[in-house]
Formats: C-alpha cells, structure tokens, sequence
C-alpha cells in the first residue's frame, strides 16, 4: 500500500545501553594487594608453635615416667657382687613394684627393699637379695646348708660348691634367735644373696619387714646379650 514506509533496520538507539564491557568505574576504589607478614615474624611465630608443642609432649612424658615409677615399674643397679651367679655388679633391671600390691611375696623371690634402718650394712641404698623364708618359718644354717621348718632347701640357683654359714647371732627372729636359728616374725622374710660368701643379708641384719620391700625384680634389660626375665 502506498501509505506503508518500508522499516530500515535501526543501527543503534540512544535510549539502549552498551553491551560493551565497562572498562572501569570512576566510583569503584581499586583493591590494594594486602602486604605480606615480614618473614623473621613468620619465623618467630612457627618458632613458638613448636616451643609449645614440645614442651606438652615433654611434660605429659615426664608425667607418665613419674607415674610408671612410683606405682609400676623402676630400674635398679645392681650395686654389687652380693647375687652373683644370678646378677653380677653393674646389671640392669626392672622392678615390678605391683604385684605384691595383690598377692604376697614367695619364696625364691629377688626383691629389692630399703637398706635397714640402724643397721650398719655400708650403704643407705635399696638392697637386693633372694627370699628365703617366709613369716612364722624357721630357718636353719648349718653344716654350710638351709633348711627350713627342717626340711632341706633345694636351691639351684647358687654357685658350684657354694655353702652357706653365719655370721654370729641373727638378729631380730621372733622369740630370740641363734648363730644358726631364726624364726621369722609375722610381716617379715628371710632373705639371703646368692653368693653367701660376699652378702650381708639377714644373716646380719636380721629378717627384713614386707612393708620395705619397694619390689620384685623382673626383667633384666642390661647387658644386651643377656635379657631375661627372673
């Protein structure tokens, strides 16, 4: 029809807005880069945190250690040649300090106990030595052999040839004792070193009382060649 104006295609309109991307704002405030931590600062922190940590792990350690010693186990020095063939001087070995918290010490035992109090025995340091007789037993040495209640002790543990003589009167036995007698009171054992001839046991010093006994030796870890248990 001739009142119809054929429509050109619009090149661009005023009123739309640019799909160009906007290059930048004059209102947007460029983000500055945020410096970085000065290195020696960074090293003093990580420093710290491993000062601290160590020293948690130290303290916690040290606190099992103090734990185990006073209720479980503690390494002992054998300070002599009072056991020998069985320890020799300068061993190492651990003792049990719980099992007589729930059963009673028994014959053959190696315990070791506080050095007797005002007895002289040369040193103010637990002792060790094997238990030979229990409370209310009587113990006889005679002819260089133990029995006990009269029977005769077996003990396969000593030295070839190794005999067992006294000292003088023992000490301490209930009801008054001999060079060669002596009944064991109630809360005490008669205890002897394995090596008769160079021990001061209760030969000398007379029954020790239980309550001093720190343990019972258990484990030998020292020298390596020869661990085992007792």
């Amino acid at each position: 029809m001739t009142d119809e104006t054929p429509t050109e295609p619009t090149p661009g309109r005023a009123d739309e807005a640019s799909t160009e991307p906007t290059p930048g704002r004059a209102d947007e405030t460029p983000t500055e880069p945020t410096p970085s931590e000065p290195e020696p600062a960074r090293a003093r922190k990580r420093l710290r945190s491993v000062v601290m940590e160590w020293t948690a792990v130290i303290a916690a350690a040290l606190m099992i250690a103090i734990l185990v010693r006073a209720f479980l186990v503690q390494a002992f020095s054998i300070p002599s040649e009072s056991m020998e063939p069985t320890l020799n001087q300068g061993d190492r070995l651990l003792v049990d300090k719980i099992s007589y918290r729930f059963g009673a010490v028994q014959r053959g035992d190696v315990v070791v106990f506080d050095s007797p109090q005002g007895r002289l025995v040369g040193t103010d340091e637990p002792l060790i030595k094997r238990v030979i007789g229990l409370e209310g037993e009587t113990v006889e040495l005679e002819d260089g052999v133990v029995t006990i209640n009269g029977d005769y002790l077996l003990e396969p543990y000593l030295g070839p040839s190794t005999l067992t003589f006294t000292l003088g009167p023992i000490p301490g036995c209930a009801g008054g004792g001999s060079s060669t007698r002596c009944t064991v009171a109630a809360g005490h054992v008669f205890v002897l070193g394995d090596n008769r001839p160079s021990s001061r046991d209760s030969r000398f010093f007379g029954p020790v009382a239980t309550e001093t006994i720190i343990g019972r030796a258990w484990l030998k870890y020292w020298p390596p060649g020869d661990i085992g248990t007792l």
